[in-house]
């Protein structure tokens, strides 16, 4: 898994591919390591690929870490239906009960997507408190869609959770 991580970190993804092809047994914790490097990679499709084959060959079964870094791959890209159906799958494939962190992965899809009333309506429904991040999410979505009433909507949730300077810059970008 070292290798594998070297080479996805120097930019070779295609000598990091081949050598995880080649180990015969892999660990989830190598699976993990080669959807991220594609996720990080800017190369979502092929995080999912891996992500598939690993479904395919049953072996380990993905946890919560791997289900994470395959949202956020999806958020990357602004791939909701790709999001969707791993958040899905996640619950009914794999039995897993998703935390804050993958509701805040599928916020962040939809917004990144320009779904921000969706995004802000999973962030209000979601069955754990929403943090900090949740808001920050939806707040930078709306500074990439200049939605300003939505921006300026949120930041009372903001507030009630920390004091910091980042929801009044997020804010005042969306102003600008």
């Amino acid at each position: 898994s070292v290798m594998v991580t070297s080479y996805a970190q120097a930019g070779k993804m295609e000598h990091a591919r081949d050598l995880f092809n080649r180990c015969p047994t892999k660990s989830l914790l190598l699976w993990n390591l080669m959807i991220q490097a594609y996720a990080q990679d800017g190369h979502c499709r092929q995080a999912l690929e891996i992500f598939h084959v690993m479904n395919l060959e049953s072996c380990p079964t993905p946890d919560e870490a791997t289900l994470q870094i395959v949202l956020a791959a999806c958020s990357y890209e602004g791939y909701v239906d790709g999001g969707r159906d791993c958040f899905i799958s996640m619950q009914q494939d794999h039995g897993l009960v998703p935390e804050v962190e993958h509701f805040c992965c599928i916020a962040d899809c939809l917004g990144r997507a320009g779904l921000l009333v969706q995004a802000e309506m999973l962030i209000r429904s979601m069955p754990c408190l929403p943090n900090s991040a949740a808001w920050t999410s939806l707040l930078g979505s709306c500074n990439l869609h200049g939605d300003v009433q939505l921006g300026a909507s949120i930041m009372d949730n903001f507030l009630e959770l920390e004091e910091t300077a980042a929801p009044y810059i997020l804010l005042s970008n969306i102003y600008a």
